[in-house]
């Protein structure tokens, strides 16, 4: 397995996988709220990707096995509560592996990587968001040392 970072030629690729990431969320979390926000989802990210590559404000990674089977997006923000102490967080926006290739570390090592890019950019902590209705997030980002501090929570009104 190799990992690389995305240039501005990988803006199709991202977009695949953005629709990968967005469907395995959409059946995972059931929210209602998804199914009208999919291509919102997709074109908000695109634009991200176009403003961050070839930057060092943001990072995506490409791992490859041969061929790419998953990425992570990391970027430089305020924290959702700010702090004179750290004005500024890392954040993992994004991370997805394909289905047929989890279980052999290729996660793990792009978290590693995003996280050492963070690490090397002065950021003292990382921050990343998910939907706890989607339990293998939950897990998933808890088995990687990342421990819940913030909660949204939502009723409807209906």
């Amino acid at each position: 397995m190799t990992i690389r970072r995305a240039n501005s030629g990988d803006a199709p690729l991202f977009e695949k996988f953005l629709r990968n990431l967005y469907t395995e969320v959409e059946a995972s979390a059931k929210d209602p709220l998804l199914t009208a926000s999919g291509e919102a989802f997709i074109v908000n990210w695109m634009a991200w990707f176009q403003v961050h590559i070839g930057r060092d404000t943001g990072l995506v990674l490409f791992g490859e096995n041969p061929q790419p089977i998953g990425f992570i997006a990391a970027f430089i923000s305020p924290p959702i509560f700010g702090s004179e102490v750290f004005p500024l967080v890392g954040v993992i926006g994004l991370w997805w592996v394909d289905a047929q290739q989890r279980r052999h570390g290729l996660g793990r090592e792009l978290l590693d990587r995003a996280e050492a890019w963070l690490r090397e950019g002065g950021m003292r902590f990382v921050e990343t968001h998910y939907m706890t209705s989607a339990r293998s997030a939950d897990e998933l980002w808890k088995s990687a040392g990342y421990a819940p501090y913030f909660v949204a929570a939502r009723k409807p009104l209906d």
